[in-house]
């Protein structure tokens, strides 16, 4: 039975590894795998092979893009590099194709009388500067806004912040890692008081048990899940899937676990319980390291206008939490969540001991959570509790999705409240930031305007009538989408939109600017680990597409503020615009 098993799921997983193939050579057939490209190239021809971290995931895999008569056209693993060791995933694979497809944005449009109309890249450009200065005079300097993402390379973030927070003067610069990665910013600065992972990639090699939290690492991080599947054959480690659904992960792992959504909370809380009354806890660790609060519990509908939380945290002692913990225990918790109390003692008797080191990873299953915080919090109380934790092997990791979520956004301050170094509420920050962006302290705002969601409710209120977003796209990922749709269409706001393909973001864009995708600029990523990692322009973007970079670049200088944007560029891609 077990062979016969073994059999099927090896020759499903072939057969859809060919169908891929065959597909993408169908779709797509001058782009070809790195290995094939090479050997149908010309005697005495050969491939420039040029580094970068591959842009389709958080992981920050190291590729080789193969460059040939100015066109990317193979891709292969990065052997050297630590993330991935030489491997890719379908999308790293995959990457380049994106590049080439027939419905690439290549010259700047702009609607007139219902219609796009194609223009000039200086035209554009001129136009929203002309837009973004009419605005700023009429309703004030907080009428704009700019949206990103972590796909935001570094320096694309870091100039959106240094014009719209240094020199315009808002707070108005928001980026869609709100949507995904909130509940883990918070959840590490309610725990730990830092926006920091408390591990890294490497702790995979000494971990003797994974715990994945609603995290399909099989399809959603391959090239780390293999990193597990890979330790399990050369040193018996443990994969234990805890999910509300069956998927590829499930059936690769030791043990799968399904629990009813939204009662990871309570699973959690049975096993803090279980490690306390079963003597596990590391007391040494626990009183040199560890306080005890009761967080946030009147939590309301967070989708209202204007929400405020209305009870505040405050400190217990470690009685108070054991006592909390009494209605968790796992008979009770069985009833509640479906996962049997005999499986939550499994979990937790690899939690608990002493000689077994335990690494936790989730992602968007937790942290798109709709108590995402809470969930965060509660994994970190169990590796609290047992002091695995900040040590080779022992870690509770939360991953990202976005290439750069954990470069941009969080280092160089592309949310309301966030400074290239701290925060905008606090005055020797401010002038950190004053002195490196060369404009005065007062410029920038100590109080943080709105996040994103409030962001598109003040686009809807009118209160923000101009919003240039780059790099994603909300009329598909907001909450509530019909009324943001419907504010972007009301008379008297104007939206700019910066992207590579028509999306249904494009769709609604006062002007829509091409962007350069990736290897035809420069740029940096920051990865799950904090890896900042560079990669170098490789080949011309098409048409007139520019970088997101060198757009607000040019409408900064645009808008009077050449001193602080006196940025050259050394190659042939910077245009005279």
């Amino acid at each position: 039975m077990y062979t016969s098993l073994t059999n099927r799921r090896s020759f499903i997983k072939k057969m859809a590894i060919m169908s891929a193939m065959t597909a993408a050579a169908t779709m797509f057939p001058g782009i070809l795998f790195a290995d094939e490209q090479e050997r149908n190239l010309p005697k005495g021809g050969g491939l420039d092979w040029k580094k970068a971290p591959c842009r389709f995931c958080g992981v920050g895999c190291g590729v080789l893009v193969g460059i040939d008569k100015g066109k990317a056209v193979a891709v292969k693993g990065d052997p050297k590099s630590s993330v991935n060791k030489g491997l890719c995933c379908v999308k790293g694979y995959h990457s380049v194709m994106s590049i080439y497809g027939k419905d690439r944005l290549t010259k700047p449009l702009v609607k007139k009388n219902g219609k796009y109309v194609e223009t000039s890249m200086k035209e554009a450009l001129d136009l929203i500067a002309s837009k973004m200065k009419t605005t700023i005079k009429d309703h004030g300097k907080d009428s704009v806004s700019i949206y990103g993402s972590g796909q935001w390379t570094i320096p694309d973030g870091y100039v959106a912040s240094k014009l719209f927070k240094g020199c315009i003067g808002t707070n108005n610069v928001e980026a869609n890692a709100r949507l995904c990665m909130a509940s883990a910013v918070t959840g590490f600065l309610t725990s730990f008081g830092l926006d920091e992972p408390m591990g890294c990639y490497e702790d995979i090699d000494h971990a003797d048990v994974f715990m994945l939290w609603g995290n399909n690492m099989a399809e959603m991080h391959p090239v780390l899940f293999s990193r597990l599947l890979d330790q399990r054959l050369k040193r018996g480690v443990k994969i234990i899937d805890f999910a509300t659904r069956t998927t590829r992960t499930s059936m690769a792992a030791d043990k799968s676990i399904i629990f009813q959504p939204q009662t990871d909370l309570a699973v959690a809380n049975a096993i803090c319980y279980e490690i306390i009354k079963n003597g596990w806890v590391n007391k040494s660790f626990v009183e040199k390291h560890c306080s005890f609060n009761k967080g946030l519990t009147d939590m309301g509908y967070g989708l209202e206008d204007k929400y405020k939380f209305k009870d505040k945290p405050e400190k217990i002692d470690f009685e108070a939490y054991k006592e909390f913990l009494e209605d968790y225990s796992p008979e009770k918790v069985e009833k509640l969540s479906g996962v049997s109390a005999k499986d939550i003692k499994y979990m937790v008797a690899y939690y608990g001991d002493p000689n077994k080191k335990v690494m936790s990873l989730w992602c968007m299953g937790m942290n798109q959570h709709t108590r995402g915080t809470w969930i965060n919090n509660l994994v970190y109380n169990i590796h609290l509790l047992t002091g695995k934790i900040s040590e080779p092997g022992n870690s509770p990791f939360s991953l990202t999705g976005q290439p750069s979520a954990c470069g941009t956004v969080r280092e160089v301050g592309t949310l309301t409240h966030k400074l290239p170094h701290g925060v905008v509420m606090n005055e020797e920050h401010r002038k950190h930031a004053a002195e490196i962006w060369d404009v005065p302290v007062e410029n920038i705002d100590p109080k943080p305007t709105y996040h994103t969601v409030e962001m598109f409710r003040a686009l809807d209120r009118g209160d923000i009538k101009f919003m240039w977003i780059q790099v994603t796209n909300p009329m598909v990922t907001m909450p509530k989408l019909k009324r943001y749709r419907d504010a972007c269409k009301k008379e008297g706001r104007f939206i700019v939109v910066s992207d590579i393909y028509p999306t249904p973001t494009t769709d609604i864009a006062d002007v829509i600017l091409p962007s350069a995708m990736w290897i035809e600029r420069e740029g940096m990523y920051g990865n799950s680990e904090r890896r900042t990692q560079y990669f170098e322009q490789m080949i011309e973007p098409v048409g007139e597409a520019m970088s997101d970079t060198w757009q607000i670049v040019e409408v900064a200088k645009r808008l009077g503020y050449e001193k602080q944007f006196y940025y050259k560029k050394r190659n042939s891609y910077r245009r005279n615009i």
